[in-house]
């Protein structure tokens, strides 16, 4: 039997629909049939290219995938807190500009009249000492205005960041996701650090849907959660570790030399390995849980799309050749092993 993500992309590329994070997330949950009104309601979109379908299954099925609509609305309230702020600034501005036309006023009638007349003077020091007066109040009401926009605004944008970590992070295992991998990914290329220096790690857990089968989905989410903590506990402080997708993860390290990486891969590969999996309430065990990763370093591909391609056909090169190991990507791979079992084959 095919991976299951071997069978998601090639289902994605068979009905048309386009290769977007959530779209993944919704063939995978279709597969699986963990929802079966979902997988019924895919099979009844007549034009899988319709995005606007596709996102309207997503939001009824897989409401975690959209934390943006929250965020759009917290958006939408900075953004009325700014304008207030600036139509303050601009109601000062125009206060300014009358008070600057009075002295002028003030100033011609002063020149235009005898220094000793003195009701002249008591008039014109009069209005300027009101006309004083009524713009100081108005300041102060300006920056208590703009004190209260300020603290609103610092209030919606921390809203905005941990709406944000929601929408980045992975329910089950608390790492980020695939949204954030994307976004980390993205970032390499357009770095001005030498493209030598990151690596990219992907990694499938083996048979992940025999435990699925043979002890239930609770279990599954047992492994998927136990490798995510042997990634907090093993990897380096600087590296970025994501679930992508099903029994998918993806390690990004910078600063990474090959042979360190490769160490690095093997060590993590083994301690998963000899890490028990037990029944937390009668000990009794679950089975051994192995990984296969491919390796690839940055240099080795183009852009972001590349990079990913070439680390994922070394992890289907580690399968190939038996799993529970780690394979790093090489010119003419592919030619290596069966090319019905590469991820990216027509």
């Amino acid at each position: 039997m095919r991976d299951i993500a071997t069978v998601v992309l090639a289902t994605m590329r068979k009905r048309g629909i386009s290769a977007l994070p959530r779209n993944y997330e919704l063939i995978y949950e279709s597969i699986l049939n963990s929802d079966p009104t979902l997988s019924l309601a895919l099979n009844g979109v007549t034009d899988p290219s319709d995005q606007a379908a596709l996102d309207a299954l997503c939001r009824a099925h897989l409401p975690h995938l959209y934390q943006a609509t929250v965020s759009d609305a917290a958006l939408d309230h900075l953004k009325t807190e700014a304008k207030t702020m600036l139509a303050v600034l601009d109601e000062q501005q125009a206060e300014i500009s009358r008070y600057s036309l009075l002295l002028a006023e003030s100033n011609k009638r002063i020149l235009s009249k005898s220094t000793s007349s003195t009701r002249i003077l008591a008039d014109i020091l009069g209005a300027l000492q009101a006309s004083t007066d009524d713009k100081v109040e108005h300041g102060r009401t300006a920056i208590d205005q703009a004190g209260e926009s300020s603290l609103e605004m610092r209030r919606i944008r921390q809203e905005l960041d941990e709406y944000k970590r929601i929408a980045n992070t992975d329910a089950l295992t608390r790492l980020p996701n695939r949204r954030a991998f994307d976004e980390q990914l993205a970032e390499i290329y357009n770095d001005a650090r030498p493209l030598a220096a990151t690596a990219l790690i992907v990694m499938d857990i083996d048979h992940f849907k025999r435990f699925n089968d043979t002890y239930g989905h609770a279990v599954g989410d047992q492994v998927l959660g136990l490798v995510a903590a042997i990634l907090k506990a093993a990897l380096r402080k600087d590296a970025f570790a994501a679930r992508i997708g099903g029994e998918e993860f993806a390690i990004l390290v910078m600063a990474a030399k090959p042979q360190a990486i490769q160490d690095m891969a093997d060590a993590l590969r083994l301690m998963i390995a000899r890490t028990p999996l037990k029944n937390p309430k009668t000990g009794a065990s679950f089975g051994r849980i192995t990984v296969s990763l491919g390796l690839c370093m940055s240099d080795q591909a183009d852009d972001p799309f590349d990079f990913y391609s070439k680390a994922d056909i070394a992890l289907y090169g580690a399968k190939a050749g038996g799993r529970n190991r780690m394979v790093q990507y090489r010119p003419n791979l592919e030619a290596e092993f069966d090319a019905n079992r590469l991820l990216y084959a027509g």
